[in-house]
């Protein structure tokens, strides 16, 4: 037996060129809500950071002391141990 072949028609291809949208100009409102927007963020993020190190800071300190009264504790009862 000989298989058989089915040709399906090439599909239709428009021989015009695509056309672009024109491209708008974006209104002046938008374009200043946008750099109010990067404005803010901007602000927010000095801030985060800002908050970011001083919590870095108080951490540090607390860790400091928390070892410096372990230490103590450690002292206090290796001396009533002896």
């Amino acid at each position: 037996m000989y298989p058989i072949l089915i040709c399906f028609p090439a599909p239709h291809v428009n021989s015009s060129p695509l056309k672009t949208p024109a491209v708008r100009e974006e209104p002046e409102k938008i374009k200043k809500w946008r750099e109010d927007q990067k404005k803010s963020l901007e602000e927010k993020d000095l801030n985060e950071e800002k908050k970011k190190e001083e919590l870095r800071t108080a951490a540090k300190s607390e860790l400091d002391e928390w070892y410096r009264h372990h230490e103590e504790l450690i002292a206090k009862t290796r001396a009533a141990n002896r």
